[in-house]
């Protein structure tokens, strides 16, 4: 693996990365060509995990300079000023706090996916993302990443907060009112990485349940598969979060980074609410052909709980 280091940061990267983080560097495969820029400044998230609409899971920040990101940037400065101040060493997983942002692009990318997140939720969120990224490292294209040679940090620094958030989420707290403490816990995630066959989300205990359209693929967690995994450590998560049903809903291709759920990938035009696609799972017959749905028990228990939130009546 290539990485782009500065000898000035080199001096703080014991001591600022996370020894689980450092874990997950040999699972994390740029393509040829492809540089992981360690000298920047990671952004392990967006958003506030304590008090979000509902959990986006991305690949990783994307690509950067040290002008934006890096020793004397202006992101530095806002860390450095912030109360108390955010550094590197002592506050790795509130270096990406949305109001600390000195980039526009960055802005921009964070708010899109929002109105997306909303549209897709047909308005029935008003909070605000909790983006997580896998990897927390810039690169200008995300290669390859293994999750099982990463299970140590996925355990440590990934899956326990991502768990937390989404429990604590909008999304989740609605669900309840809704529909009881049973409630699905859900998570969206957009990218192709996730899916891997053999190197993604089914390598460490997800089970893969289910596609609707071409580019939404569903996974549940088997908790028991999950606790077999290397580095698992049970006091991380607490003794009732793995007890319920958590899925992650896996949105691709995307376009110009946007995450909606298509019918189609050569039809973008054409994009889905969730509402529009449980009402099409119980109303549109030859579901196979038309909306590439593969039935089980498990993909007709989460229909039946989306049902419920959204107030769909299932005898139409």
């Amino acid at each position: 693996m290539r990485t782009f280091t500065n000898c000035v940061l080199d001096n703080i990267l014991e001591n600022g990365i996370p020894y689980s983080v450092v874990d997950l560097l040999p699972a994390y495969h740029p393509g040829e060509g492809e540089i992981l820029s360690e000298s920047l400044y990671a952004e392990p998230y967006y958003g506030d995990y304590n008090n979000c609409s509902v959990v986006l899971l991305t690949h990783n920040p994307g690509s950067s300079n040290v002008a934006s990101k890096g020793l004397a940037s202006v992101f530095e400065h806002n860390l450095m000023a912030a109360i108390p101040p955010l550094t590197r060493a002592d506050s790795y997983h509130n270096m990406a706090v949305a109001n600390v942002f000195p980039n526009p692009g960055t802005n921009r990318w964070v708010n899109d996916r929002n109105v997306e997140i909303q549209k897709m939720f047909g308005g029935r969120l008003t909070k605000r993302l909790f983006i997580r990224d896998l990897v927390p490292y810039h690169s200008q294209e995300f290669g390859q990443f293994h999750f099982n040679a990463a299970s140590t940090f996925l355990h440590r620094d990934f899956f326990p907060q991502v768990f937390n958030a989404a429990l604590n989420s909008e999304l989740h707290n609605s669900f309840k009112a809704k529909c009881g403490n049973n409630s699905p816990l859900i998570i969206l995630s957009r990218g192709e990485r996730w899916k891997n066959l053999k190197n993604g989300l089914s390598s460490i205990g997800w089970s893969f349940i289910g596609r609707i359209y071409s580019n939404l693929y569903i996974y549940k967690l088997d908790s028991g598969k999950f606790k077999k995994t290397k580095g698992f450590y049970e006091a991380l998560y607490g003794e009732d979060i793995l007890k319920k049903d958590i899925y992650i809903f896996v949105i691709t291709p995307q376009k110009g980074g946007r995450v909606n759920i298509y019918k189609n990938a050569h039809r973008i035009t054409t994009v889905f609410t969730l509402i529009e696609v449980v009402e099409n799972y119980y109303n549109i017959p030859n579901h196979q052909d038309v909306l590439h749905i593969m039935h089980d028990e498990a993909l007709n228990h989460l229909m039946n709980s989306l049902a419920c939130f959204f107030k769909i009546d299932r005898s139409v």
